[in-house]
């Protein structure tokens, strides 16, 4: 009862404090309710409880008595414990209870309290002012905006920033930090604060001897007091477009003086601020970025370097000096400063000296107290390593990136200071003794590094100290497998990074293999290693030049050569790490079809089941599995989305099966195996029904030293894109290659042409050879299945050119017609996880009669083939059926097969050639039944539709009774003057002068009548007929003689 009076008044509470944003915590809530049954219907009225106590002062004053221990009589009605106690915090982000900082923040409303209120602001507790910052720093930089005639509030206003700054500095406040700074960069707005902040840090520091608790207050906040006076410069810079700059420059000069006469002063009563300027100096590096820099630097660099020296000659805050000089030099390496300051070159290179000098010593002490076997600290060694390698590394020593003058004038003042620590690094790594191997392979990185660096004494000197971590692996294992290892890892990330070249390899490989030789058991070992790393080298180096190329087939060609290396080398991580990038190029060229192979690749190293995936085989982010199986699930569901974009459904249903096998026995998820057979379906009834194109496939030989050296003087098998023809096939070669010289021939160059300077293509259009699957072979299978595998999955291609041998025959040219065929076999099946790949070719001749027996085969086949895609779909054009008939009966060129009959169907070939016997029976058989199906079923489809068409326009004159009479029908515009009839009964003479009304009767032969379909052809076409094959006569009639003959 006393809650809902409570709720009420909180309501009411809120009602009265609509600025005011609340949370109310309760924090003891004990409610034990009882209530007797002959009150509760008393209760039911709200009246009886809503004019109750809601509060023990009410009780009392109400006069209530106490009825007993656990009772209270309230009226009309008794509650037993029928009480509660709640204490409320009321926490407000727009208004404080603190009077103190309620006054700074209203200070416009008693401005003859201001003094006061940045007085009291200084004691006000921390995490009230936090959670008003921004508040608070706006009044205090109104405060002192609007007061710029009195000295008073800016000296009290700076005093408030330094304490506020303080207070964000505790480590208590800490995560306040990005706070300030956001308000800084975003809220911040005062112009001309900068004037009065300068005014008043300058008058601390000139007067340090009777200011030093606010002067050493001030260091501690400097870092964010000059970043208050940047920012107020450049929004004035803004707003006035650089008014008074020359004032500006002169304020800060007069400021870093004031530092730097302190600093000189001998004052005792300064000494503290000394110190702590000097632990907090490093902040005053950011005013080296300042407009005014250069001044500032003339300044404060003197200053920095006097106190740096004195404080480390004399061992004092070690720490401090340490930060200082850190700070100082990360400003003066960055690229701006050194480019704009000539006289920075001699004090940076000072100061590498000191450092060169500092590490030696640190080496000497190394050398002479943490060596021996007692005292050796392995932690000080590595530390040592680690920062030799990272000066020798420093990019303001890398000479070679300089112009070759600025180059010699570093050189000839300060040498070559690589070269100094890097024999320092070989000597130290050789006095380790029996140590080294406890630095193996950890330093195998650093050594990597320091070779790595282009300069060819310091390689020369630093490369056997790999020769020298071999042995003393092999010294305590037998073997070399943890440095192995390591330096392929680390060679790959530091090529990549655009480290190493030529020179390199050819060293590498020199100075191990000649260490490795003279070595009793590391002789054939060590020189498989060092092959093995001039690989991958040779590997790495083409990937790193090609790597931002805008040709995209040529990064293609080089992430495949170095991931088929690792998997080579059994590396799978780095295997795995190139499958994606060349995934995600061919991703990037919509290849989906190769993104799919390719991730397949990866596919293929996991297994169905709950074995935890390793690291390495979850790269991606984007893949969510704890299991091999899950993200083998994964994968496959990628995979197969890629095959069914890029048309590939045979492949798609192959991944199909195996993943609804999984789910119907393994993972008994019913609802994914339903999703994966209406996928299976669609993926059928693609195959069927959706038109592919057939690309066409390209041999490519890139000739000439002119090539990178994944390309040079090879040839490649090319896919080509769908709908490409030759042409634009060579112009995307030649753009790729735009001083390429394109080969006319198609004959293999010489040496002389691979050996030459430049670049030279050659490209030609080859045929793939059919490998049908198993399944389908010797089987009525329908053309839309077979024609897939006519151009996929296919790795042996064919080309083909005439030869001729002897002397020509004008009569008849296929007497002495030889082929020379080359058969390219390609080391991958296409398409693949490339688009090409490079091939190996076998030459063959071939004779010319076996040349006869695969043309007529050819023919006979491609009749077939079209003859059942009409018969599947009568709705398909006619005219390419008639068009290849039309070359076949008719040909214009070279006689057609009348002239095999002259050239080897005679007794004078059958003496010289009788081993021929079995291939010219072969060739006999391979004409006749081409001559059964072009006189009988390929014309029966062209019948088939025109007598289908006239019965369904409903033009016949009966249903038992129809006479087509068509001219140019299958020959069209050849075979002018031709007439088919068909009919299906005898009473056809009175059809006669109709069909023949404007035609004159000619003679006609027919072949292979059929009880329904009568086929006439003219006699001049079909001249070429008259062959005798198994019995089979063609004889010649008249149009009455034939028809009447037939019925």
């Amino acid at each position: 009862l006393q809650l809902s009076v409570l709720c009420e008044r909180i309501a009411l509470f809120k009602e009265n404090q609509k600025q005011s944003s609340f949370l109310v915590c309760l924090k003891t809530f004990m409610w034990k309710k009882v209530l007797r049954s002959n009150q509760t219907k008393k209760l039911e009225d709200s009246s009886v409880y809503l004019s109750l106590p809601s509060t023990k002062l009410e009780l009392e004053e109400k006069g209530y008595a106490n009825t007993g221990k656990n009772s209270q009589n309230l009226g009309t009605c008794t509650i037993s414990k029928d009480s509660f106690q709640i204490a409320t915090l009321v926490c407000s982000t727009k208004l404080t209870q603190n009077v103190d900082l309620l006054g700074l923040l209203k200070w416009r409303s008693n401005t003859s309290l201001l003094q006061q209120n940045l007085c009291q602001l200084m004691k006000v507790d921390g995490g009230e002012v936090v959670k008003f910052l921004q508040d608070t720093l706006d009044a205090l930089f109104n405060i002192m905006m609007e007061n710029s005639d009195s000295d008073t509030f800016d000296t009290l206003v700076f005093d408030a920033l330094v304490f506020i700054i303080g207070l964000i500095a505790d480590r208590k406040f800490q995560h306040f930090n990005p706070v300030l700074e956001t308000y800084i960069r975003k809220h911040f707005s005062a112009t001309l604060a900068y004037t009065k902040l300068t005014k008043v840090l300058k008058n601390y520091v000139e007067n340090a001897e009777k200011l030093t608790e606010q002067l050493l207050m001030a260091m501690k906040a400097l870092e964010y007091i000059f970043k208050f006076i940047v920012r107020s410069r450049v929004l004035f810079n803004q707003l006035y477009e650089n008014k008074d700059e020359a004032e500006f420059m002169n304020s800060l000069r007069s400021l870093f003086t004031s530092f730097n006469d302190m600093m000189n002063s001998n004052s005792e009563n300064t000494g503290m601020v000394k110190v702590g300027l000097l632990s907090h100096e490093s902040n005053c590096v950011l005013s080296l970025k300042f407009p005014a820099r250069k001044y500032c630097r003339e300044i404060l660099l003197p200053l920095m370097t006097e106190q740096l020296k004195s404080h480390l000659e004399k061992q004092e805050e070690p720490k401090a000096c340490c930060q200082l000089l850190s700070d100082i030099m990360e400003v003066l390496y960055r690229k701006d400063v050194v480019r704009n300051t000539t006289h920075m070159h001699d004090m940076l290179y000072s100061h590498q000296r000191v450092f060169l000098r500092a590490i030696s010593q640190y080496a000497d002490v190394l050398s002479k107290k943490f060596l021996d076997q007692a005292n050796f600290e392995l932690q000080l060694w590595n530390n040592y390593f680690h920062l030799a390698v990272a000066f020798l590394t420093q990019e303001s020593l890398q000479l070679e990136n300089f112009s070759s003058d600025k180059r010699t004038k570093i050189f000839q003042k300060y040498q070559d200071m690589r070269r100094q620590i890097g024999f320092e690094i070989r000597d130290m790594w050789y006095n380790l003794g029996p140590h080294k191997i406890k630095f193996i392979p950890e330093m195998v990185g650093p050594v990597l590094e320091m070779t790595l660096v282009p300069e060819i004494e310091l390689r020369k000197a630093t490369i056997p100290i790999f020769f020298d971590m071999m042995q003393c692996e092999f010294h305590f294992t037998c073997g070399f497998q943890r440095f192995e290892n390591e330096i392929i890892t680390k060679l790959d990330h530091e090529v990549e990074g655009g480290r190493g070249d030529e020179q390199y390899k050819v060293l590498f490989q020199k100075i191990l293999l000649e260490h490795c030789r003279k070595h009793k058991y590391l002789a054939r070992t060590g020189e498989n290693f060092v092959t093995l790393v001039v690989r991958l080298l040779e590997r790495l180096l083409d990937y790193r030049t090609i790597m931002h190329d805008e040709n995209k087939e040529n990064r293609m060609s080089c992430t495949v050569n170095v991931l088929n290396f690792y998997k080579e080398i059994d590396r799978e991580e780095m295997y795995i790490r190139y499958l994606y990038k060349l995934c995600d190029l061919h991703r990037e060229c919509d290849n989906y079809t190769e993104a799919a192979y390719t991730l397949l690749l990866h596919a293929k190293l996991l297994k169905w089941s709950d074995e935890q995936c390793a690291a390495h085989l979850t790269q991606r982010e984007g893949y969510q599995a704890t299991t091999q199986g899950q993200l083998k699930d994964q994968l496959y569901q990628e995979i197969i989305n890629y095959f069914d974009k890029g048309k590939m459904w045979e492949e798609a249903i192959v991944l199909s099966k195996e993943l609804a096998e999984q789910y119907e026995n393994e993972m008994f998820d019913f609802e994914q195996l339903s999703a994966s057979l209406r996928k299976q379906a669609q993926f059928y009834e693609n195959i069927v029904k959706v038109i592919r194109p057939k690309p066409d496939y390209f041999a490519v030989g890139y000739y000439g030293m002119g090539f990178p050296s994944f390309l040079r003087n090879k040839m490649f098998m090319y896919r080509g894109k769908e709908y490409e023809r030759r042409e634009d096939f060579e112009a995307r070669l030649l753009t790729q290659f735009p001083n390429a010289e394109q080969m006319k021939t198609t004959t293999p160059p010489s040496e002389d042409t691979k050996s030459s300077p430049g670049q030279y293509i050659q490209c030609f259009k080859v045929k793939p050879i059919l490998n049908l699957p198993a399944k389908f072979q010797n089987k009525p299978v329908s053309e839309q299945i077979v024609s897939f595998y006519t151009v996929n999955e296919v790795h042996k291609f064919q080309y083909s050119r005439p030869v001729r041998k002897g002397e020509k025959d004008p009569d008849n040219e296929f007497a002495n017609m030889w082929l020379e065929r080359t058969t390219y076999t390609t080391a991958y099946k296409l398409p693949g996880i490339l688009r090409w790949f490079e091939v190996k070719s076998v030459s063959t001749e071939i004779s010319p009669l076996e040349n006869a027996l695969e043309t007529m085969q050819l023919a006979n086949e491609k009749i077939s083939s079209m003859v059942q895609r009409h018969l599947s779909d009568p709705n398909l054009p006619i005219n390419p059926l008639s068009m290849l008939l039309n070359g076949i009966v008719d040909p214009a060129v070279m006689g057609g097969f009348a002239n095999y009959e002259k050239a080897f169907f005679n007794d004078k070939y059958m003496q010289e050639h009788p081993e021929d016997h079995e291939k010219i029976e072969k060739l006999k058989d391979l004409i006749a039944w081409q001559v059964r199906l072009k006189l009988s079923e390929t014309l029966s489809v062209v019948f088939f539709i025109l007598f289908a068409s006239v019965f369904a326009l409903g033009c016949c004159s009966s249903r038992k009774t129809a006479v087509i009479a068509l001219s140019q029908v299958v020959y069209f515009e050849k075979m002018i003057h031709s007439v088919f009839i068909i009919t299906v009964s005898p009473h056809f003479e009175k059809y006669m002068s109709l069909v023949c009304r404007d035609t004159q009767p000619r003679a006609l032969s027919s072949y292979e009548f059929s009880s329904e379909l009568i086929y006439i052809f003219p006699s001049t076409a079909l001249s070429s007929f008259s062959v005798n094959c198994h019995n089979t006569q063609l004889y010649y009639a008249t149009i009455k003689e034939t028809l009447y003959a037939n019925f």
